[in-house]
Formats: structure tokens, C-alpha cells, sequence
């Protein structure tokens, strides 16, 4: 089963209906979005156009047959397997090397073969 990566939620919340159900033990794969949510399209990109109600997104939920309230699921992550394109952004007073950044920058990096080209 393929759960595609436009069935996200944006915060975890019991609410939230599922979008596929899984049998236990079934293997499923997860498309995902990068963690702007793809908002970043182009090294012309600016934090400030960001829709910061919309970052962060996780796939999902799935419902789980036969777990009950209380359960826990154990999981195992097979392969994870990279996009071709990759998001970097250096941020003034954000992480560890914030005090030394005087405006924001963002990159769009190539990634083949597991590597990343700046």
C-alpha cells in the first residue's frame, strides 16, 4: 500500500480521521513533503512567504486493524529513499550559527545518489 504525500496532517490530534486503513504487519510506504511543506520553490524563495500554518507535515494517519486504545506499535523503517531536490536554509538568529548570519539565504541542493552538491 502507498499512502501518497498530499493525505497530511499538519498536528497530531486523536481527531484527525485516517486516511487508509493497515492490517498488522502489512508494509506500507509513506511519500512525504519536506518540512516547508514544498513552499520553497526556488533559491528566490523568502521565509517570509511561508505559510507557517503549514509546515511540518506528516503523512497520514493510518488506522491500524485489530490496535486498541492503549496499544503499542512497534515499526520498522525499511528504506528511506531521497527526493532529487533538497532545501537549506541559514537564518539570522536561528540554530547554531545565527549570531553570524546577517540576512536569510536558501538554497536548493541537488541530492543524487544519497549525496548532496552545493
Amino acid at each position: 500500500m502507498k499512502i501518497i504525500k498530499d493525505k497530511m496532517i499538519f498536528s497530531f490530534n486523536n481527531n484527525n480521521p485516517y486516511v487508509e486503513k493497515v492490517k498488522d504487519g502489512e508494509t506500507v510506504i509513506f511519500e512525504t513533503r519536506d518540512c516547508f511543506n514544498n513552499q520553497l520553490t526556488s533559491d528566490d524563495s523568502s521565509i517570509g512567504t511561508l505559510d507557517w500554518d503549514c509546515i511540518n507535515p506528516a503523512t497520514g494517519p493510518v488506522y491500524v486493524e485489530n490496535a486498541t486504545v492503549n496499544d503499542t506499535l512497534k515499526i520498522e523503517i525499511l528504506k528511506i529513499e531521497l527526493g532529487n531536490i533538497g532545501v537549506m536554509c541559514a537564518l539570522p538568529d536561528m540554530g547554531v550559527l545565527g549570531s553570524k548570519i546577517k540576512e536569510e539565504s536558501i538554497k536548493r541542493i541537488k541530492v543524487e545518489n544519497e549525496k548532496v552538491y552545493f
